[in-house]
């Protein structure tokens, strides 16, 4: 097989996709750098934006590449809001308050991203 046809939409493991258990193994594992105050607002946009996918979802909405792409950006960046979080003497204290008022709204968020698409998976 393997022509160039059209790619199937992929199934989301609704598990998977948007993870806190995952975005704390990832940071204690690989260590990742923390973010500077313009990718961190980056990012807070970000949650933001996915926060009102979130809500305008239901299970029988289309996923579009945009939102996949969004999710996927928030997952990139978890781990490294986790990083941002962490009290250590590098940190910049300005960005732990953020940085932990972002990885709290991931985690809601996460939570009715994946329940929407373990839904959309049982249809």
């Amino acid at each position: 097989g393997g022509g160039m046809g059209q790619a199937p939409e992929p199934v989301l493991d609704a598990g998977r996709v948007l993870d806190a258990d995952d975005a704390q193994r990832i940071f204690e594992r690989m260590n990742p750098q923390p973010f500077d105050e313009a990718s961190l607002s980056a990012v807070e946009r970000d949650v933001i934006q996915l926060g009102h996918v979130a809500r305008a979802l239901d299970a029988k909405s289309e996923i579009t590449k945009d939102h996949m792409a969004l999710i996927g950006r928030c997952r990139v960046a978890w781990p490294r809001v986790k990083a941002t979080g962490h009290v250590h003497e590098h940190s910049d204290f300005a960005l732990v308050p953020r940085a932990l008022q972002i990885d709290e709204d991931l985690t809601r968020v996460a939570g009715s991203v994946s329940s929407i698409i373990a839904l959309r998976n049982m249809m």
